[in-house]
């Protein structure tokens, strides 16, 4: 018996110790974690829920592997403010120096998401690749509850790759949200995702939803049927606007599928093909061109435009729910008489296609 008791102490020791070493200030004022490791960004997660402070978890530069799911959410929070998840930073967290890849190893899903009430969740320049599941979103996946109070999710200059949800009546190998509350999808790659259904992302939302600025192309079907994307407003009170995407060459029956009528706003968006629903007014200047992609080098999964691209230049530049200030690669959202087209932008040097 004290063996098991002192194993359990010794646990509660340890996972205390990780925390205190994790928090960048104490608890009572911290916000800021610094993480290398799926077991410290699972700590920091786990704090970030109940602790009462607007927390940041800095992820370092590089690939972590994400053997079991990272879990974020309870049934009953004691925490209703945010929480942000940014990469790319150097060994003490101080500076941004590079990019973070969450690994799932084809083995895991990535990162599980419960936004209760007013909690407010922002992922921000990160790799979610080779997440794996026979459920809902094997890179990740959201579900918003607005019970006493309006959560949000935004996601930011991320990127989704070759996430695999198999088996029947999965959906979405990149990204699942679902639920209550305000959403902001903006300057995201969604590349190599495979699932029976929706492969680069499935929404069903109740509320407000902004998908701005995003790349969505070679996601793969693998069932005989299916849409790479699919959108879905789920009452007559959703407004959810789709503006500046790129929706193109992926391998599915459409690049993009819209459920519901008069709750749904198109605006400058290149789509290969989609079905057809009432739009709300206000629905404008939708293509459906060849984006013209730049070749980004060896191994290399960017998807920059050419300078030839009819996409240049062709956005809004005051989307619904607003975008970022800096496009996929870092650099300034909009160069040259308005933003460009999908998740990166076009520096006007550079006429080969390069950033």
């Amino acid at each position: 018996m004290y063996g098991v008791f002192s194993t359990q102490c010794g646990r509660a020791i340890a996972f205390l110790a990780a925390i205190l070493a994790l928090a960048t200030t104490s608890p009572a004022s911290a916000a800021n974690f610094c993480v290398g490791t799926r077991a410290q960004a699972q700590a920091a997660l786990d704090a970030a829920f109940d602790n009462g402070t607007v927390d940041v978890i800095r992820f370092r530069s590089g690939v972590i592997d994400v053997t079991t799911t990272l879990d974020f959410g309870s049934t009953a929070p004691s925490d209703q403010l945010g929480v942000t998840l940014i990469g790319g930073y150097n060994a003490d967290c101080s500076v941004r120096t590079g990019e973070t890849a969450l690994d799932g190893n084809a083995i895991a899903q990535i990162l599980q998401l419960e936004i209760r009430d007013g909690q407010s969740v922002v992922l921000d320049r990160l790799t979610f690749m080779r997440g794996r599941n026979t459920s809902y979103g094997a890179n990740v996946a959201a579900v918003l509850y607005d019970t006493n109070a309006v959560p949000s999710l935004r996601i930011d200059n991320c990127v989704f790759l070759s996430g695999e949800s198999e088996g029947e009546n999965t959906s979405a190998g990149g990204l699942y949200v679902s639920g209550a509350g305000v959403l902001r999808i903006r300057n995201n790659l969604f590349i190599g995702n495979m699932a029976q259904g929706f492969p680069a992302m499935s929404v069903n939302l109740n509320g407000e939803g902004y998908i701005t600025g995003n790349t969505v192309t070679g996601n793969v079907i693998t069932d005989e049927d299916g849409d790479a994307v699919y959108v879905r407003g789920a009452s007559a009170e959703s407004e959810i606007w789709i503006s500046n995407n790129i929706f193109w060459g992926n391998d599915a029956d459409r690049d993009l599928y819209l459920f519901g009528d008069d709750v749904i706003g198109l605006t400058r968006n290149d789509i290969g093909s989609r079905n057809n629903v009432d739009l709300l007014p206000g629905s404008i200047l939708n293509v459906s061109v060849d984006p013209q992609f730049a070749s980004c080098g060896f191994l290399c999964i960017d998807k920059p435009l050419k300078r030839s691209s009819p996409l240049v230049d062709a956005g809004i530049d005051t989307p619904a729910g607003g975008m970022p200030l800096i496009d996929l690669y870092g650099a300034d959202r909009t160069v040259g008489p308005a933003v460009d087209i999908g998740a990166y932008e076009l520096d006007v040097l550079f006429d080969d296609g390069f950033q």
